[in-house]
């Protein structure tokens, strides 16, 4: 189970992250 768990967790973290630079770029854009 930890073999099947580790991959998604991994890659729901790497979701965020992309996420969180989407916005991080979008508002970045916006204010300038």
């Amino acid at each position: 189970m930890f073999k099947v768990y580790f991959p998604f967790q991994w890659l729901v973290k790497g979701i965020l992250l992309v996420l969180l630079g989407l916005i991080l770029f979008g508002s970045y854009l916006s204010n300038n």
